[in-house]
């Protein structure tokens, strides 16, 4: 990656707050609206590429980094040629654009990630994977990840980005025998 690229958290992050919703700490919220849109309506626009050696590179951009999180957002896809509406306010009605752009973030993901993953498991053959990250929450991807792949996917309960005071430490951790493999990803 590239010191501006924007990873899978930030891109999801973005997609929420331009949907008008708090924070990225919503993006539940961004998971549940994308079951009303349709991703088609902006399949063309890709955010994530392969580069030669199969790894998701990110096509966005930190342009100017704001507090609303969206500048980026509107930015890469005025480059595409597409003038997306202003971002929905917090109290306005959710506009059938809203829906298709929650439907096209989350089938993004679903696929820079499990085409990310699927190298992992042919590399290494691999059956099982353990998701940590804020994305990681998203349990429509790691569905995708369970039929698509026809992978196990674990998640820890704390697997979010930013740990807080009020998380519980393991009082035991499983550690895998010397025979199993661990790869980072």
């Amino acid at each position: 990656t590239h010191p501006k690229d924007q990873g899978y958290g930030r891109f999801y992050g973005d997609v929420t707050c331009y949907l008008g919703f708090n924070s990225y700490r919503e993006s539940g919220k961004t998971m549940g609206l994308a079951s009303f849109g349709n991703s088609e309506r902006l399949s063309q626009y890709k955010p994530f590429d392969v580069n030669e050696f199969g790894e998701a590179i990110s096509a966005l951009r930190d342009v100017d980094y704001t507090k609303d999180n969206t500048k980026d957002l509107k930015a890469w896809f005025k480059s595409q040629g597409l003038d997306i509406p202003e971002r929905r306010t917090k109290d306005s009605i959710i506009r059938p654009f809203d829906m298709d752009l929650a439907a096209w973030a989350q089938d993004q993901l679903e696929q820079s990630i499990n085409l990310r993953v699927k190298g992992l498991v042919k590399k290494y053959g691999i059956d099982t994977v353990c998701l940590t990250g804020g994305v990681a929450m998203n349990s429509v991807m790691n569905r995708s990840m369970e039929e698509q792949l026809g992978l196990n996917v674990y998640v820890p309960p704390s697997a979010r980005s930013r740990v807080t005071a009020d998380v519980p430490k393991p009082s035991n951790l499983y550690l895998l025998p010397e025979s199993e493999t661990t790869v980072t990803v």
